[in-house]
C-alpha cells in the first residue's frame, strides 16, 4: 500500500514540475514580447518627438480625461517654437473635455491650426463649428466608439 502511494506522489510532483516549467516558457515569452513593445514605445516617442509632437503626462485613450490640462495654450506656445515646426506644419488640438466650446480661443491665440472635438461633448455643434471657423483653425470631429459595426 506504501508502494502505490510514494509512486502516486513521485507522478504528481513530477506532473506539478512540468507545469512549472511551462510556465516558465510562458513567462520568459511575455517577457520578451513585452521588451519589444517597450523598445517600440520608446522608437515611437522618438519619432513624435523628432517631429515636434510631445505627449503629456495623462494622454489616455479609453475617453477619460485627465484632471489636469496638461495640453493646454501654454504648452501649444511652447511646440511654435520646436524645431520641427514650419510653415506647413499643422498643429491640432484633439480636445478631449467636457466642455470644448470654452478652449477655442487660447487655443486659437496660442498658435494651433486644426481643432478636433467630440461631438457627444458639446450641445451645440454648429456654434462651436462656427466659432473655431471665425479663429482661423480647421475643425475636425471626432465621436465617441461605441463598439458596434454595421454588416
Amino acid at each position: 500500500m506504501l508502494m502505490p502511494l510514494c509512486k502516486k506522489r513521485a507522478e504528481l510532483i513530477e506532473s506539478f514540475g512540468q507545469a512549472l516549467e511551462r510556465q516558465k516558457e510562458y513567462s520568459d515569452i511575455i517577457q520578451d514580447e513585452r521588451d519589444a513593445l517597450r523598445n517600440e514605445v520608446f522608437r515611437l516617442r522618438d519619432a513624435l518627438k523628432k517631429h515636434g509632437i510631445s505627449l503629456g503626462s495623462e494622454v489616455t485613450t479609453n475617453g477619460e480625461t485627465g484632471n489636469n490640462m496638461t495640453n493646454g495654450p501654454e504648452c501649444v506656445e511652447s511646440a511654435q517654437d520646436g524645431p520641427a515646426m514650419s510653415a506647413d506644419s499643422i498643429l491640432d488640438m484633439h480636445m478631449m473635455v467636457s466642455r470644448p466650446e470654452q478652449w477655442v480661443k487660447p487655443m486659437a491665440a496660442a498658435g494651433a491650426s486644426q481643432y478636433t472635438f467630440h461631438l457627444e461633448a458639446t450641445t451645440n455643434p454648429g456654434s462651436l463649428i462656427k466659432d473655431i471657423r471665425e479663429s482661423g483653425m480647421k475643425v475636425w470631429e471626432g465621436f465617441k466608439f461605441l463598439g458596434c459595426f454595421l454588416t
